[in-house]
């Protein structure tokens, strides 16, 4: 239902799921996910780094997957510079 809105609706689609994040990759739908969501709102000032990281330690001891290595990455250089290098 939310990638058929989406696509009708021309918008990006925010998700979680791998496996709908491929099907709406391949209905043409723009995507974004846990990392940028948390990134932005870091990059608001809606939370601190450190409250990010708190609740990427609880995600992740629910036995969440997310690519772990590249999201501390990314609050690391919000602290630092503001911006995140890819």
């Amino acid at each position: 239902m939310a990638l058929a809105l989406a696509k009708q609706e021309k918008c990006p689609l925010l998700i979680g799921a791998r496996d709908l994040k491929k099907a709406a990759e391949l209905e043409g739908v723009f995507v974004r996910g846990t990392l940028w969501l948390v990134e932005q709102l870091v990059i608001h000032s809606l939370i601190f780094v450190e409250t990010a990281k708190q609740s990427y330690e609880q995600v992740k001891a629910k036995g969440r997957r997310l690519p772990w290595t590249l999201a501390i990455q990314h609050l690391d250089a919000l602290q630092k510079t503001g911006s995140i290098e890819t």
